[in-house]
């Protein structure tokens, strides 16, 4: 039966020796280890237990039934070799077939066969809505075509052309001329139209929250909500956004030119957030051909992770930034034995993009990146065809999920072994950290 940390109290734990806590620790499955350290709280869970769970994978619908109404998401030990499947009730967060756009502070952020985002923390059972994607300006659902209606020339005049003056902006609003538009399904949406979700923090804390919503390439205006504001509201950009972190209080993002920039509020803007470049676009040859992400190393400092890939991961690089110097830094190789790279790794992909300290998490390899596919449109177009060829007895229905571990020393890497045997390579994989 799962441990429900709702129903624990500190005063239980404190009367019990620390060696009893981390043996019933030990005895557990993975989703109750989970919740077992939720229950104890962050202080007592890293003092008293002898370890702390390394991130595991989240698998949605993770059999090959993922299209039916009972396939549920579940959780892959990257030291048990094992899944596990929470024991709450999946809907409507995490029954498949849900798509993981998002893995921040315990909580997952999916999209449904109707495009709708929600929030989920797969070891509580708790669930929370974001808002309706149609609050964003440039989207309507149209009911005769039964499809989302994406107004591209807004979009388009969102991004600042030039030295010239952006676009006009009022509530959230583009204020222009005609419009050109192209029609979405909602598998469309979810696939092709949304990139990343970052969450500020757990929706249940008192302070609410705040959700950055990065959308594909080729739209790139970034999208933000709260609790206390419940709608999606486009900010102005000079170039679409790659990936972002919420860090220190704010939210902060890497371009696809490779430019660090942090987002706050815009003074008497009315909460709307504007960005400000807060360190020197990346200067390394070729960086464009890189899929980039962000990440905090567990001292605060900002890094830069840059994936070569094509259908395939190939290779990563990773930089660091000397905010004193106003530079990024490359490490790896003998470097990777550094202060930084040598005692952390790197977990990139679907989720929150993270540096986790290896030496409070047996298992876990230091100077190395575990990376998820996080190609959603291809991964899906590959998926696709995939089954047309198994329909047409051309092919077998096994393929590649490009996930892996990769070390910055040797430029070696390795798969995820017991994988293959629990998960399709759709819907994707994502990393999850528990917030203990």
């Amino acid at each position: 039966m799962a441990t429900d940390p709702r129903i624990l109290r500190g005063d239980v734990f404190s009367r019990l020796p620390p060696e009893l806590l981390a043996a019933i620790h030990g005895r557990l499955g993975l989703v109750d280890r989970f919740a077992f350290a939720a229950a104890l709280g962050a202080w007592r869970a890293r003092h008293l237990l002898t370890k702390l769970e390394a991130p595991c994978l989240v698998l949605p619908g993770s059999t090959a039934a993922a299209v039916t109404a009972t396939a549920t998401t579940c959780l892959f030990s990257l030291s048990d070799r094992r899944s596990d499947t929470p024991r709450y009730p999946p809907d409507p967060a995490m029954r498949a077939p849900v798509v993981v756009l998002g893995s921040s502070g315990g909580w997952l952020v999916t999209a449904d066969a109707q495009g709708q985002l929600w929030m989920a923390n797969p070891v509580t059972g708790e669930q929370a809505d974001l808002p309706a994607i149609t609050t964003i300006p440039l989207l309507r659902w149209s009911e005769p075509t039964r499809s989302f209606l994406v107004d591209v020339d807004g979009f388009l005049q969102m991004r600042y052309s030039g030295g010239g003056a952006p676009p006009q902006i009022v509530d959230g609003t583009v204020q222009r001329g005609t419009a050109t538009t192209t029609s979405l399904s909602a598998e469309q949406l979810r696939n092709w139209f949304y990139r990343k979700v970052i969450l500020s923090g757990p929706p249940r804390s008192g302070g609410g929250y705040s959700a950055m919503l990065i959308l594909a390439r080729q739209y790139g205006a970034p999208a933000f909500a709260t609790a206390e504001h419940p709608e999606w509201r486009l900010a102005p950009y000079r170039d679409a956004v790659e990936d972002a972190i919420f860090h220190r209080g704010r939210f902060y993002s890497i371009t696809y030119s490779g430019m660090l920039e942090s987002w706050d509020h815009q003074h008497g803007g009315g909460g709307l957030l504007t960005s400000t470049t807060v360190a020197p676009a990346l200067d390394l040859q070729g960086h464009q051909k890189y899929r980039k992400y962000l990440a905090a190393a567990p001292d605060g400092r900002l890094v830069t992770v840059l994936k070569q890939c094509g259908r395939r991961t190939v290779g990563f690089r990773v930089l660091v930034l000397d905010e004193e110097l106003g530079r990024w830094e490359e490490v790896g190789g003998a470097a990777a034995d550094d202060m930084l790279i040598g005692k952390a790794a790197l977990f990139v992909g679907m989720n929150s993009s993270a540096c986790v300290a290896t030496a409070e998490r047996p298992g876990l390899r230091p100077g190395c990146i575990y990376f998820t596919n996080d190609q959603l449109g291809l991964a899906y177009q590959d998926w696709e065809l995939l089954q047309l060829s198994v329909d047409a007895g051309l092919g077998p229905g096994q393929r590649d999920w490009d996930v892996g571990v990769f070390s910055l020393s040797d430029g070696m890497v390795e798969k995820i072994l017991g994988l293959r045997a629990v998960h399709p390579f759709w819907p994707l994989p994502a990393w999850f950290l528990p917030s203990v």
